[in-house]
């Protein structure tokens, strides 16, 4: 069954559309903050990892005797 192609029925389905495409310009929104989230964290995260890794080392150093 088609849609009428009326001036009505043309408005309705550019409505429609318009509707749906704000609706998945919100999923990419949220999407975009969510992926900029993650990198942040991650990058604390890295930032995080090397200060352990140094903070490691250091005690081996001072346990092992060595002077850094």
């Amino acid at each position: 069954m088609s849609l009428p192609d009326t001036k009505a029925a043309w408005k309705r389905r550019a409505l429609r559309a318009e509707q749906e495409l704000e609706v998945l310009r919100k999923i990419r929104d949220s999407e975009t903050d969510m992926q900029r989230y993650l990198l942040r964290q991650a990058g604390g995260f890295a930032v995080a990892i090397s200060e352990i890794e140094d903070a490691i080392k250091a005690a081996k150093d001072y346990i092992g005797g060595s002077t850094p």
